[in-house]
Order: C-alpha cells, then sequence, then structure tokens
C-alpha cells in the first residue's frame, strides 16, 4: 500500500496457489487494494494493478513468458521464497553449478529470467538457521 501510495502502478505477486485466495481477500480487507489473479490469456498483465500469480505456474513458460512480454513491475513480492529459490540440493550439484535439467532450477531460472531489474520483496516465515549457505540458496 505504501509503494502504491509512492507511485508503484504494477505490482505482481507470486504466491503459493492454495494462498492467492487468502493474499486477495487480506489486501483488499486490509488495505482496500484489489488484486487480480491471472490466468494464462493474452491480455493477462495489462494495464495498471497487482497482479496474483500461483508460483507453480509462474515458474512455466507460458505464464513466464507472457510476464516478459508487458512493461516491468514495479515491485514483485514473493511469498514463501524458501520454497522456490531454497533447495541448493535441488538446484546446484556439488561443485555449485545450475543443474540445467531439475525441474526446480528450471523454474527458479524462468522467475529469476522474469524479475530480473524488478525490486523484489522475498517473503518466508519459515525459521531459518541462518546459514550462510540456505541464505545464499534464497538468492534469486
Amino acid at each position: 500500500a505504501q509503494l502504491r501510495a509512492e507511485g508503484a502502478t504494477r505490482i505482481l505477486l507470486i504466491v503459493p496457489k492454495p494462498l492467492s485466495g487468502q493474499w486477495r481477500e487480506e489486501l483488499f480487507t486490509l488495505f482496500g487494494v484489489v488484486a487480480r489473479e491471472v490466468v494464462v490469456e493474452a491480455r493477462a498483465f495489462d494495464g495498471e494493478g497487482v497482479f496474483i500469480v500461483g508460483r507453480e505456474a509462474a515458474g512455466t513458460p507460458a505464464i513466464s513468458g507472457l510476464i516478459a512480454s508487458y512493461e516491468p513491475f514495479d515491485l514483485c513480492v514473493i511469498d514463501e521464497a524458501h520454497e522456490l529459490f531454497g533447495g541448493l540440493h535441488k538446484r546446484y550439484d556439488a561443485s555449485g553449478l545450475e543443474k540445467t535439467e531439475s525441474t526446480h532450477a528450471k523454474t527458479a531460472a524462468r522467475i529469476r529470467e522474469v524479475i530480473a531489474g524488478t525490486p523484489t520483496l522475498l517473503l518466508t516465515a519459515t525459521p531459518m538457521q541462518n546459514s550462510l549457505d540456505e541464505l545464499w540458496s534464497l538468492v534469486p
């Protein structure tokens, strides 16, 4: 709400699909913000507003390609970011190279490409041990 008051007109929320309705409802109830849940269609990201995309869909070629075809967002918020960008062993091999055939790595890479250059807020309520590896894994 603060960023919208400061002039942000396009905000992308990437959330676990089961939480998208809760996000939409709470944004409206708490801040009076009307958010749109996005489905794959030609004009899904037209105009200004708050757009909610399920995390599972955001990493698919169809949605990530659609997002990339629009003007950049002013902000991207990723809820439960640890589930998307965590899991170093799923995304990288022992030498630190990305596992290019890993589904987890492909999804994270597509979303990383979509949000490149966009201010991004990573949210997680999962307790972390704050090991450097665990924190590093969250960096998109």
